[in-house]
């Protein structure tokens, strides 16, 4: 290190704990007195640009690192700013000692005396090691959101467990009765012992698809989606953890579609409700849950309004540790997440996914309580997707493999509002809800087949059956066979191209709206 500054005569100790502490930050710090020559310089500054203390203190700071793509007009207007008393940041070009270049972001702020400038102080990163930061922040919340998503699961778990333990125990009475009676069994018994196996085991795969969501990855891409399709999914995903606790009301209204990952977006709201849940009073009289969704300002809204039987602490603390993390956020969006905000149970895990899942959407995330913690509303603002006006055609996939389920949605997203769905009887509720335009439906699947899809479409939804197009790898048993040479509808064989998927959509839709 070289040369001090004589600001106010400190101490030769608080000059050495001084340049100690600067030296060993990571960025670039000048000091540069009232004529732009520099007075102090830190250890990072050396090795960034190449110039000894020695070599560079006393020499002009324009002069010395700013590359020839520079103009006068910049600096004119940077010391222009500083001699107002104003701070300056922005990007800049240095020159390093060996003549390369390199770009840095900029903060310099005016040290005054009487009034003027006597010193300014700059404080540079270059552009390379600030991209690698932002990296390093992104790693790391998506670990957080990863693991948010796990603590979510968890949470689950033990309803879930019920769901699929009670369609397990009829699935084991069935297969212990057939061992039992074996060549016995009448053909009346038979079939009625079948029939509820194979209505356990639909019950099976489809609370295995509802938690398909769990799955999603960062890596897809984002498409309009509808956010009252997700709220109910979600619900659906977290009924048993709240129905015990809570009367729950929906009241959907018709929103703007959102630009999101469907899977992400069925995470938040599924954790949400499981922390409205889990913060109730157990028994408590009185406890009401109103999921809502409005269209408001050209945003779309999701309410979580909670009426609470006995005052709890947990939504006051809540909306204490979001208004802090979001004035952390605005006043410095790489700062990530607060060590305050973590503190505490896993419950603030799950909650800081889900807040970041609403950050990630360009959304904002807002809980208000009552004075007597009685009540608790929690809202989520989310911006219109500016696709949703062009990609009017809803479009439900239906395939038993998550790969062909993924592999088709971003074939048909560039064009079509798409859902998918890796169950029969879940698709059912899906249709039944979504009115598609157009059902694709894989014709050969496990449980549910897309034949018989498409016969029980007769009774729960009949206008639907003329929107579905099947899909299918060419495998088709007798029945499947002779069904698909006498169908009316599209039948399409793997691999499909876009074109001709494009192509079969287009013309049912023509057929359908014509």
């Amino acid at each position: 290190m070289s040369k001090s500054i004589d600001f106010e005569k400190p101490t030769a100790t608080q000059l050495r704990a001084l340049s100690k502490t600067v030296d060993m930050v990571s960025e670039s710090v000048e000091i540069m007195d009232a004529d732009g020559l520099l007075r102090f310089v830190n250890r990072s500054f050396q090795n960034v640009t190449g110039y000894t203390a020695d070599e560079a203190l006393g020499r002009s700071a324009v002069e010395l690192l700013a590359s020839e793509a520079q103009n006068t007009e910049l600096f004119d207007a940077i010391w222009a700013t500083l001699r107002e008393g104003n701070p300056w940041h922005g990007e800049f070009e240095g020159r390093r000692r060996d003549g390369e270049t390199y770009r840095q972001l900029v903060r310099i702020a005016p040290v005054l005396h009487d009034g003027k400038l006597a010193y300014a102080v700059a404080l540079k990163t270059p552009i390379d090691e600030l991209a690698m930061t932002q990296e390093r922040l992104k790693t790391a919340s998506e670990h957080l959101v990863a693991t948010g998503s796990m603590v979510v699961v968890g949470q689950l778990a033990a309803a879930m467990g019920h769901e699929i333990n009670n369609p397990a125990q009829v699935l084991r009475s069935c297969l212990e009765h057939l061992s039992e009676r074996g060549e016995y069994i009448s053909s009346g018994e038979l079939g009625e012992v079948v029939t509820d196996a194979l209505t356990a085991l639909r019950r099976i795969e489809t609370v295995a698809a509802e938690l398909t969501p769990f799955s999603s990855t960062e890596s897809e891409e984002t498409h309009p989606i509808d956010i009252n399709v997700s709220v109910r999914h979600a619900l659906r995903l977290a009924h048993n953890e709240i129905r015990h606790r809570a009367s729950i009301e929906e009241k959907l209204q018709e929103a703007p579609f959102v630009d999101g990952l469907e899977g992400r977006m069925i995470q938040l709201i599924t954790g949400l409700l499981v922390f409205v849940a889990r913060a109730m009073v157990e028994d408590a009289p009185g406890n009401a849950l109103r999921v809502s969704t409005r269209a408001e300002d050209g945003e779309t809204c999701v309410e979580l309004a909670c009426t609470l039987g006995a005052p709890t602490p947990y939504f006051e603390e809540l909306a204490a540790r979001i208004r802090i993390w979001e004035g952390d956020r605005v006043e410095n969006p790489q700062t990530g997440i607060t060590a305050d905000f973590m503190q505490g149970s896993t419950k603030w895990i799950g909650l800081i996914f889900c807040q970041q899942i609403v950050v990630a959407h360009g959304g904002s995330i807002e809980v208000t309580t009552s004075d007597d913690q009685l009540s608790a509303t929690i809202e989520i603002r989310l911006p219109a997707s500016e696709q949703a006006e062009v990609a009017a055609v809803r479009v439900l996939v239906i395939d038993d493999e998550e790969l062909i389920l993924r592999s088709l949605g971003r074939m048909l997203r560039r064009e079509y509002l798409v859902d998918v769905c890796s169950g029969g009887e879940l698709a059912l509720e899906m249709i039944v809800e979504g009115d598609y335009d157009v059902i694709l439906c894989d014709i050969m699947m496990p449980g549910l087949s897309g034949v018989a899809l498409y016969e029980r479409l007769a009774d729960v939804c009949p206008e639907a059956r003329e929107r579905v197009i099947f899909i299918s790898a060419g495998t088709f048993t007798d029945k499947t066979q002779s069904f698909a040479d006498g169908t009316s509808q599209p039948v399409l064989l793997k691999p499909v191209r876009r074109d001709d998927l494009r192509t079969a959509i287009e013309s049912l839709l023509k057929r359908v709206r014509g």
